[in-house]
């Protein structure tokens, strides 16, 4: 993908990039005022001059949004085939079909790891908030499989300033085959001469100070997921410490884990807020009713931690 990005330098894409980008952006602010999907009911009333105005501006504002995201795509083909020249077709597809893996995943490890703690201004140690996503991704590669083969067909939008990822891959594998297969698949993280420092430098460039004007470290990332699960469950206010309390005197997280360990979740369970036909119910019938509380309970507090 590197090559890829350089590509559209190579081609001098970038040269109008920015003026054609806030073109468009401005054309589709516009577009959408004058159609008043971003006003209130008395924006809609539109007298006639008014309607044929947005009519006229909306047509004009569309042939502009085809032509310069036409040559979007096609700036982007164009550095796919660099990229493909550069690194082999079989690394240029590969990379391709990572995209929609690591924008999940990604996401997906920011708001259950790296930021779980981030409310009590407590951070993974220093280098691990985006170092710690490789061991992510190796560690979660079977279900990552599915998103590298099914990739999307169809764009994200009409206006959307990219092929379909589909697309583009098969254009890159109809590529006459070179015989580099074996080039290309290292990590582009490998070229960096200090991963550690640029990680940790990294950090301090993206996030903000909290509010109490410096980030705590946890020891390590069983270290942070305790802490910051045990926080959550020191919430008194919350229906599952509250349950906690009443059944065991306290509401951290060993306190948690004790009951579970005990096979006491349905002593636990009567303590919830439930239905008073529920805290009527007997034998399994009870714990029938009881199971969707207890089981919300539980995801709520610790699904984030998963």
């Amino acid at each position: 993908m590197l090559a890829h990005e350089l590509g559209h330098y190579s081609h001098a894409d970038t040269r109008l990039s920015g003026l054609t980008s806030r073109v468009r952006e401005q054309v589709g602010r516009t577009v959408a005022h004058l159609r008043g999907e971003s006003g209130d009911g008395e924006t809609r009333k539109r007298n006639v001059l008014h309607r044929w105005l947005a009519k006229l501006y909306t047509g004009y504002g569309t042939l502009v949004l085809r032509v310069t995201l036409q040559d979007a795509r096609r700036q982007e083909c164009a550095a796919d085939r660099l990229a493909a020249r550069l690194a082999g077709r079989t690394a240029t597809a590969s990379a391709l079909r990572e995209l929609p893996a690591l924008e999940s995943s990604f996401a997906y490890y920011l708001d259950r790891y790296a930021l779980v703690g981030t409310d009590r201004g407590l951070l993974p140690p220093r280098g691990e908030v985006f170092g710690g996503y490789g061991r992510l991704l190796d560690a979660r590669q079977c279900e990552l499989v599915h998103m590298r083969t099914e990739l999307p067909d169809e764009p994200a939008s009409l206006y959307d300033s990219h092929p379909p990822l589909a697309a583009r891959v098969r254009r890159i594998e109809e590529l006459p085959e070179e015989g580099r297969t074996d080039e290309g698949r290292a990590a582009a993280f490998g070229l960096l001469d200090a991963p550690e420092r640029v990680l940790a430098a990294l950090e301090d460039a993206v996030l903000k100070a909290p509010p109490s004007g410096t980030w705590a470290r946890a020891a390590d990332w069983p270290d942070l997921l305790t802490r910051s699960l045990d926080a959550r469950l020191g919430d008194q206010d919350a229906p599952l410490p509250r349950a906690l309390l009443r059944e065991k005197g306290t509401a951290g997280l060993p306190t948690l884990l004790s009951v579970i360990e005990e096979g006491r979740l349905w002593d636990l369970a009567r303590h919830l807020p439930a239905s008073a036909e529920a805290r009527a119910a007997k034998g399994r019938a009870r714990q029938a009713m009881l199971r969707p509380l207890l089981r919300e309970q539980l995801h709520g507090r610790c699904a984030r931690l998963r």
